[in-house]
Parts: structure tokens; C-alpha cells; sequence
């Protein structure tokens, strides 16, 4: 991993996106890009200015600068980071969409931020760029304590695209240390049953990985939602990855389904991946 974008908005969950980031950075030596987008037609601090003017921009800049430094200056490893600091105006979601165009291995993203007005008209600025952007996307949430990332679970839908979305799961994190990777798929059952079941590992899944427990389990219950939460409560896991191949099946997956809950239910970081990626 070269390079993280952390796209902030000064909100507490930000900054605990830019932690987790920090840590990353720190651990692998990844340059470190910290990105606010501000729409100057919609800014609360200028609700007449239509045109940013320099001292409108620098304003901007001296915000963020000042944002990062309240961080960074409580992170032991924050000086042996590369970080570079950019202001950019225009619609968010479309902005940070852009910009993860940039040859970006990860974005890191808080999954709530500041409210106001810039929420009542975008929505949720997070779940929508982790739906469209060209790179891996870390949603952290707002009651995450953030602990590295010993025991990941990938939730599977047992189909062709796994093989390789592990291969680049794997690839991602090759630097830090894991003991273990569930590989998960729940099935619903009408009864209401909770039950976990352990299945043989399939060698191709796990050509790649050979530094961690690989654990390939079948759950049962009612719903997919909390199946899926008691079994990250019960193991233990610090890090949940959900993968999806087709564009229009993660859009709807984020209107009314799985993905999108568990973006905002889960107190640990929810890693969002595209096949095409």
C-alpha cells in the first residue's frame, strides 16, 4: 500500500478517520493525502460568496491545516508520515468520486460527519462515494475503537468474483499482521435459528494467505443483518469486508440492503470493494 486519501469534514468522526489512517500510513509508510471538499454555493460560513476569492480559499486551507495538526500532534508516529494537505471546491460526493481516480490504493472515510445543510441536501456523503469510487473504501464508524486488524471477516456470496476479490484483500493488507480471516456466508432460515457451521477450506482461497488462520463457515438465521453482527461480535473481528461485482447490484445494496446498514450499525471499520477494481 502507496497511498490513502482521507476525505474529512472536520467532524469528530473525521478525525477519527484520519487516526485509523495515520496508523495505517505509519505501519506501511504510505504517503498520506488529506482531502476537504467545500460547495461554496451551499458553505454556511459563506452563504453569499458565489465566487471563492483568494482570501475565500485560504481560509479554507488554514482550516484544514489547523484540523490535521490537532491530530497529528497526539500521533506518536505522525512525523515519519508523507502528508500533503488539498483543498478542492465542488459537489462532494462527485469531488471525492473524481479524486479516487488517482491512483489511491485505500480511501478512509468516517461514516457520519458534520450535519447541516450540505447533509440535508447530498445525503449520506460517505456510503455514496464508497458506492462509486475506483478504490477500496474504509467506512470507519462513529463508535469505532480502532485496534489494527487481527481477525478480518469477508462476507461471501459463494460466487466466481471471491477468488479474486481475496487475492486483492490480501494484497492490500500484505503489511500488517492477521491471525485470523473468516471467510462467511449466511444463509436466511424461516425458523429463526442461529447456527454457525465450519466448512472445509477450499486450497483456492487461500493460495495467497498463509500467514493467518483461514476459517470458512456457513451461518444460519433469520436475517442476513444480524446473523452477521452476532457472528463479528462473537469472533471477535476487527475488520468486516463486503464486496460486490456489478455497479447497479452494490447501488441497490446501499439503498435498502445489507451493506448500508452495516455502515452505520457496526462499531468496527466496514472495507467496501468493487470486482472491477
Amino acid at each position: 500500500m502507496k497511498k490513502i486519501i482521507v476525505p474529512v469534514d472536520y467532524s469528530p468522526t473525521a478525525k477519527k478517520a484520519l487516526t485509523v489512517a495515520l496508523d495505517m500510513a505509519g505501519q506501511v509508510k504510505a504517503k498520506l493525502e488529506v482531502l476537504h471538499v467545500y460547495h461554496p454555493h451551499l458553505d454556511p460560513a459563506f452563504p453569499y460568496t458565489r465566487i471563492p476569492s483568494k482570501a475565500f480559499f485560504e481560509e479554507k486551507e488554514a482550516r484544514l491545516n489547523a484540523f490535521i495538526e490537532e491530530v497529528v500532534s497526539g500521533h506518536e508516529s505522525a512525523g515519519t508520515i508523507d502528508l500533503e494537505p488539498k483543498v478542492l471546491a465542488g459537489v462532494p460526493i462527485d469531488t471525492i468520486t473524481e479524486r479516487s481516480k488517482a491512483d489511491f490504493d485505500l480511501m478512509v472515510m468516517g461514516t457520519t460527519g458534520e450535519r447541516g445543510i450540505l447533509e440535508k441536501v447530498f445525503g449520506s456523503v460517505s456510503v455514496a462515494v464508497a458506492r462509486d469510487a475506483r478504490c477500496p473504501v474504509l467506512l470507519i464508524p462513529e463508535a469505532c475503537d480502532f485496534t489494527g486488524f487481527q481477525k478480518i471477516l469477508y462476507a461471501s456470496n459463494h460466487d466466481f468474483g471471491d477468488q479474486v476479490i481475496l487475492q486483492r484483500i490480501f494484497g492490500l493488507l500484505a503489511d500488517y499482521q492477521r491471525e485470523e480471516v473468516h471467510f462467511v456466508h449466511v444463509v436466511t432460515n424461516e425458523r429463526g435459528d442461529y447456527e454457525v457451521q465450519e466448512t472445509i477450506t477450499a486450497p483456492i482461497l487461500v493460495e495467497q494467505e498463509s500467514t493467518a488462520n483461514f476459517i470458512v463457515s456457513d451461518i444460519r438465521g433469520p436475517k442476513v443483518l444480524p446473523a452477521l453482527t452476532k457472528y463479528v461480535e462473537q469472533q471477535s473481528i476487527d475488520l468486516l469486508i463486503m464486496a460486490t461485482r456489478h455497479q447497479s447490484f452494490l447501488t441497490g445494496l446501499f439503498h435498502h440492503s445489507k451493506t448500508r446498514e452495516m455502515a452505520f450499525a457496526t462499531k468496527i471499520p466496514l472495507l467496501i470493494m468493487h470486482f472491477q477494481q
